[in-house]
């Protein structure tokens, strides 16, 4: 709590950067919607209806806010100019410091960007999703572990620093694969099949397209409960990762003299 009030402060001191950062998680959503429209309406074979395409692009504008990231770059930043030391030598969590920074700055982008989602919605006539309540609890929990999943992966990154002189290329390469195999560009049930199912082996479909999926109620209640569990099952590998990669890199760090 203390973390997460402190980065709070922080992040208030920051509201017209981040009022930036939460306009430009929208933009990319409304003009992939947009071309979308003119697809569909010169063509009949629409994967999605028109409704469709505003519910999942809209949703993807807030569910893409909290499930996104940007602690790779200063931990790696930190470790090559030797800023890692505090962490080693204070008695504080550097996993829970991180998480407070990333929640903190996710709800103040969330207050910024209902407004604008809700213009949005009424200028494309948003249809709001009929799910049962079980439905909208499994889309809450897969939000959830979507986010803490892409959270461990990305501070993951930023702790390869340990080893690799930049690991900008690694992020870059992530990046790369995340647009195309997570939904953010086109929903995955667009793709070919060869792709679609290339993404259920994937890391990236379940930090972003598994939520937006159910808000959509495109899976059965088998395909549900699975890729839950697959969520659940890689956030543990992924926290079991990040532990290796501090524990062990803490102790090259240390040894290296900084």
């Amino acid at each position: 709590m203390a973390y997460f009030k402190v980065s709070i402060t922080d992040a208030l001191e920051y509201r017209g950067d981040i009022l930036l950062y939460a306009l430009s998680n929208v933009m990319l959503p409304v003009t992939s919607l947009l071309l979308w429209f003119a697809v569909t309406d010169s063509s009949s074979l629409s994967p999605l209806s028109r409704s469709e395409f505003v519910r999942y692009y809209l949703f993807l504008s807030v569910v893409g806010v909290w499930v996104s990231n940007w602690a790779a770059y200063f931990i790696s930043r930190d470790i090559r100019l030797g800023k890692m030391s505090a962490w080693i030598i204070k008695p504080a969590s550097f996993i829970l410091y991180q998480a407070g920074n990333n929640i903190s700055e996710k709800i103040l982008k969330t207050i910024y960007l209902i407004p604008i989602i809700i213009t949005f919605g009424l200028i494309f006539q948003f249809s709001w999703p009929s799910l049962t309540l079980l439905k909208w609890i499994m889309f809450f929990v897969s939000v959830a572990l979507a986010g803490i999943l892409a959270f461990l992966i990305d501070v993951s990154t930023g702790l390869l620093a340990f080893w690799l002189d930049d690991s900008n290329a690694v992020r870059e390469g992530y990046s790369i694969l995340h647009l195309v195999f997570s939904g953010r560009i086109v929903p995955l049930f667009t793709l070919p099949i060869v792709l679609q199912q290339i993404s259920t082996y994937l890391p990236f479909r379940y930090t972003l397209s598994l939520p937006l999926e159910i808000i959509l109620d495109k899976l059965s209640s088998l395909q549900l409960f699975q890729g839950l569990l697959i969520q659940a099952f890689l956030v543990l590998a992924a926290f079991y990762l990040y532990k290796k990669l501090w524990r062990t890199g803490i102790k090259k760090y240390s040894a290296s003299g900084n």
